[in-house]
């Protein structure tokens, strides 16, 4: 049965790379959709294998990171044609961010996905997505100095109002304060985006990595 598990998975990697290749994409829309399409699959395969693994089915689970790793490949060879024909340069950065997303899972080429999602960035510095998708990945690449600077910049201005800027505090900048047992500032930060969104208050998060450092 998990031969026969692991014959059906492969074979759906294999149609999927039987599609359009980066030279035929004729429109920056084709090429978006196509990665949208990989990219979903990719991220599919992807908690497959980690359930895969987690109960301990190694075959299968072998077999779904080949499909997630296709996937993510395909899909970012789109975004990168999507790039290569975006019509201006609002939606070259979101190809690049696309692209970026899509390469990130793929442990061999996060050094590429960490350049491109710099760009985008460094074209949109005031874009709330775009500071939430880089201080993602930073922290998630242990880059937790460069993370601290990002993050800082965005929120400087402590409009905690502004598109993304809570969740770039609590998703991010948060886990890497922690690590950095930069406590006060964690706590800081806190409080002032708890005055205006209650539900958002992370103190106890706070207090459990403080008392974990023994503090």
């Amino acid at each position: 049965m998990k031969r026969i598990i692991t014959f059906i998975a492969l074979s759906a990697a294999a149609i999927l790379g039987a599609q359009t290749p980066e030279s035929e994409f004729k429109t920056f829309g084709e090429a978006m959709r196509a990665g949208k399409e990989f990219q979903a699959a990719g991220r599919q395969a992807q908690m497959a294998t980690y359930k895969a693994w987690n109960a301990k089915k190694r075959e299968e689970g072998f077999a779904q990171q080949k499909i997630w790793f296709d996937n993510y490949e395909k899909g970012s060879k789109a975004y990168l044609a999507a790039v290569k024909m975006a019509p201006d340069e609002k939606l070259k950065a979101r190809a690049m961010r696309d692209a970026a997303q899509c390469i990130f899972p793929l442990p061999k080429r996060r050094d590429e996905a960490l350049s491109l999602i710099k760009q985008v960035y460094e074209l949109e510095p005031a874009n709330g997505q775009y500071v939430y998708n880089y201080t993602w990945m930073l922290a998630n690449s242990a880059k937790y100095e460069e993370c601290c600077a990002v993050a800082e910049k965005f929120l400087a201005d402590k409009n905690y109002k502004k598109s993304f800027a809570v969740a770039v505090f609590t998703d991010n900048y948060l886990a890497v304060l922690l690590r950095l047992k930069r406590f006060e500032d964690a706590k800081k930060i806190n409080a002032e985006i708890a005055k205006i969104y209650p539900k958002q208050d992370r103190s106890k998060r706070i207090e459990a990595a403080e008392k974990a450092a023994g503090k």
